[in-house]
C-alpha cells in the first residue's frame, strides 16, 4: 500500500468519526460560535484578515480559504462572506498578474530569446479555443499564466 493511500484513508476515517460524533460536533459548534463572535466584535480586523487570507490563497495554490468560510458565514452571512471571498480572490489575481507580468516576464525575457517567446505567445493566443486557455490556466501556477 502506498503512503498516499494510507494518509487519505486516515483523513477520511478521522473525518467520519468527527462528523458522526455528537460531542465533536458540539465542540466544533462552540469553537465556531467563539470565532464568529470574535470576528463580529472586531469586524474591521476580521474582514481584513479574511480578505487577505483569500487573496493569499489565490496567489499560492497550496493554501485555501475554505476552513475560514464557515466562521465568516456565521459572522457576516452568506452574501457578505461571498463578497469578501471574491474581493480577496480579485486582489490575489491582481497580485498574481503583477508578479507574472512585471517580475517573471522580465526574467524570462532575459533567459529565453524574446522573439521566440513572443512567437509562442502569439501562436497560442491566436489558434486555441477559450476552453483550452482556461484548462491551461488551471494547470499552471498563477504567476506563470499571469504573463
Amino acid at each position: 500500500m502506498s503512503k498516499k493511500f494510507i494518509a487519505v484513508s486516515v483523513v477520511i476515517a478521522v473525518a467520519a468519526i468527527f462528523w458522526s460524533s455528537a460531542s465533536f460536533q458540539h465542540a466544533f459548534e462552540g469553537f465556531a460560535s467563539d470565532v464568529s463572535a470574535y470576528i463580529s466584535k472586531h469586524s474591521v480586523l476580521g474582514i481584513a484578515v479574511f480578505v487577505s487570507f483569500s487573496a493569499l490563497s489565490a496567489v499560492l495554490s497550496p493554501l485555501t480559504s475554505i476552513p475560514a468560510v464557515p466562521f465568516a458565514a456565521i459572522a457576516w452571512g452568506e452574501e457578505l462572506t461571498l463578497f469578501f471571498l471574491m474581493l480577496g480572490w480579485l486582489i490575489g489575481a491582481l497580485v498574481s498578474y503583477s508578479i507574472g507580468r512585471h517580475g517573471i516576464y522580465a526574467v524570462l525575457r532575459h533567459l529565453i530569446p524574446f522573439d521566440k517567446f513572443e512567437d509562442y505567445r502569439r501562436r497560442f493566443s491566436e489558434h486555441h479555443e477559450f476552453i483550452l486557455v482556461v484548462l491551461f490556466r488551471l494547470a499552471l501556477p498563477a504567476e506563470i499564466t499571469g504573463l
